[in-house]
């Protein structure tokens, strides 16, 4: 591990600090990136970028039982069977006391363990320290053509052969027309399906399709019409986010918001925040969610979030 990387956190300074997926990077060199005028820059002017999930702010971190969640999804249930939204997804906060566990190993263990994944370690001024291994793009600029993907639809990752049912290929399917139909709002052209397809995650799986499409967007512009998708939030995304602002006991913060990297020449690669925690002095504060759809089971759904908290858990390092 670089010296700077550990002298920043040693004193506390605000850094970025991430490493592309092999199929990005194949070498998987790390950037740094020091904070810079509010920004924080790399000697090539490349710029680490973060936002999170909802700028309304709500000043809580609780933690809720396997009875409250449950209690949570199914109250997202029943508003989708009267008509409220079509979807939404529930999130809940894992926390795990630190003791002994240390931050740097634990995010050198993300990097061995992911290599799909883009795998930062961020100081923060306002959001305070995170570290995440995300396997879900959000959007890619290169060679003059955009990327996005549709990942929804949850299982445990056996190693083997898997097989979807309805929930999960519903669930898939509502995310990707979702996301078609706001890229044509945009103005998108030329837009490739490929997929859906399983996609491994560590310990799980999903459902996923990739999404190629042309267009004069800014970065910006195109941030705003994909974030967030249906896959961290539900549809109709107005609707789902407010019942989401409204009975999450949580501020979600960083998690599920964009996350990435801006090139001044033009190669963008931007991810959405999950797999992911905040780390305090006294603990990691493991973010995790699921899409509920009309026919969700309250009980499988706190599985669902138990069995992604296990791509951190089993990193933690002491």
């Amino acid at each position: 591990m670089p010296e700077r990387i550990v002298r920043a956190v040693s004193q506390g300074d605000f850094f970025a600090v991430a490493v592309l997926p092999v199929s990005d990077d194949s070498a998987r060199n790390l950037n740094f990136f020091h904070y810079t005028n509010e920004r924080f820059l790399d000697e090539l002017g490349n710029e680490f970028i973060v936002e999170p999930f909802d700028h309304r702010r709500k000043n809580t971190l609780e933690e809720v039982s396997q009875t409250e969640h449950i209690q949570l999804v199914n109250e997202g249930v029943r508003a989708i069977q009267e008509g409220q939204f079509k979807k939404v997804v529930l999130s809940r906060i894992k926390k795990v006391e630190r003791a002994s566990l240390e931050v740097i190993p634990t995010w050198e263990n993300l990097i061995k363990a992911y290599p799909q994944a883009f795998v930062y370690l961020l100081n923060h001024p306002v959001w305070g320290m995170w570290m995440g291994a995300t396997p879900e793009r959000l959007v890619v600029y290169a060679q003059s053509k955009w990327h996005t993907v549709s990942l929804a639809g949850t299982q445990v990752n056996t190693g083997e052969e898997l097989t979807w049912g309805e929930k999960e290929n519903r669930e898939q399917a509502v995310v990707t027309e979702f996301i078609v139909e706001e890229l044509m709002a945009a103005g998108a052209r030329y837009i490739e399906e490929e997929g859906p397809y399983t996609f491994a995650a560590g310990p799980v799986a999903h459902l996923k399709t990739d999404i190629r499409f042309n267009g004069d967007f800014t970065l910006e512009s195109i941030l705003h019409a994909l974030h967030p998708t249906p896959a961290v939030c539900g549809m109709p995304r107005k609707e789902a986010m407010q019942f989401i602002f409204e009975h999450e006991k949580h501020d979600r913060m960083l998690y599920s918001g964009p996350i990435g990297i801006r090139s001044p020449l033009g190669l963008h690669r931007v991810f959405v925040n999950l797999r992911c925690m905040r780390v305090t002095d006294s603990q990691f504060q493991l973010f995790v969610g699921g899409g509920i759809m009309h026919n969700s089971n309250a009980s499988a759904e706190w599985e669902e979030t138990e069995n992604k908290a296990k791509t951190l858990l089993s990193q933690l390092a002491g």
